[in-house]
């Protein structure tokens, strides 16, 4: 768990101090333009019991994000609402999504579904028609 932590503190430091730079000239090399800031997202592990909740409250303690973003179940498995007080304490917003009610073919692996699921909630953010034909 320590190195984990670490290595997201790390992670969000470099973004924050050099990474964006970084990103802006690699795609001003490439004549992309950007007229945005790119955000930063931190996919956590997902464990919201016990350790993996006390991991995720640091990450957001010290990062300090402007929104959490949450696939709910509406199971035991969900974020403690009533434990975090991040809205009171840091001002951020917690954005609660719907995770897709299926359980996952014979064959696929859990890893592989919550691609799928963040793939699929990713382009719901971009608002952008998805076509199977133009790949």
């Amino acid at each position: 768990p320590v190195l984990y932590l670490n290595s997201v503190l790390y992670l969000v430091e470099w973004y924050r101090t050099g990474g964006t730079q970084a990103l802006k000239d690699h795609l001003d090399a490439r004549n992309i333009s950007v007229d945005h800031l790119v955000p930063l997202v931190i996919n956590t592990p997902g464990w919201v019991k016990g350790l993996g909740f006390e991991i995720l409250d640091r990450i957001v303690q010290q990062v300090r994000p402007n929104h959490v973003v949450e696939l709910c179940t509406n199971t035991a498995k969900d974020l403690p609402k009533e434990e975090s007080g991040w809205k009171d304490n840091l001002g951020l917003r917690i954005h609660y999504l719907q995770a897709h009610k299926f359980s996952a073919p014979n064959g696929v692996s859990a890893l592989d579904v919550r691609s799928l699921m963040w793939l699929s909630f990713s382009h719901q953010c971009t608002g952008l028609p998805f076509d199977l034909n133009a790949w």
